[in-house]
């Protein structure tokens, strides 16, 4: 009787790992790929103030950071063929395409750039550092990021 009530713990211990990792506590953020705040608020991870207040916060930073040319003949050849817009002063920058929102506590967002390789669809940061494939399934695309990114390739 014994050795049975063993056996059957050995086994049912054995048993409850089946199934598959379990995600860990404090492990990785989920981050995902967005082209607006309600794009974001679609993920149900934030909500639509939530997603506006960061998705705002990128587009300063990209307004502040981003270089900035004297003409989009310059712009574009510094960034691509359509990659540039006209910005309020009259000048050009680099074209904001998507964000990238990490939703950590607190979440963050960074802006995203058509990628560099127009050969698969991608985006890039704006220090061109981290090139985002939309290919990549550790990360969320919602349809209208994975639309943009698509739009880069030729």
């Amino acid at each position: 009787m014994m050795r049975s009530f063993v056996l059957t713990a050995l086994l049912a211990f054995a048993l409850s790992g089946c199934g598959g990792p379990r995600p860990q506590a404090g492990g990785p953020a989920a981050v995902g790929v967005y082209t607006s705040a309600s794009d974001c608020a679609d993920s149900e991870k934030l909500d639509l103030a939530q997603c506006n207040e960061l998705i705002q916060a990128a587009v300063e930073e990209h307004r502040q950071t981003a270089k900035t040319y004297i003409s989009l003949r310059l712009c574009e050849a510094g960034e691509g063929a359509d990659h540039c817009e006209r910005t309020e002063a009259n000048s050009y920058q680099r074209r904001l395409q998507a964000f990238l929102i990490t939703f950590s506590t607190p979440p963050a967002a960074q802006g995203l750039y058509a990628g560099a390789d127009a050969s698969q669809p991608a985006f890039q940061t704006i220090d061109k550092k981290r090139t985002v494939l939309a290919v990549d399934e550790t990360l969320m695309f919602s349809k209208s990021a994975l639309f943009v990114a698509e739009g880069n390739t030729k």
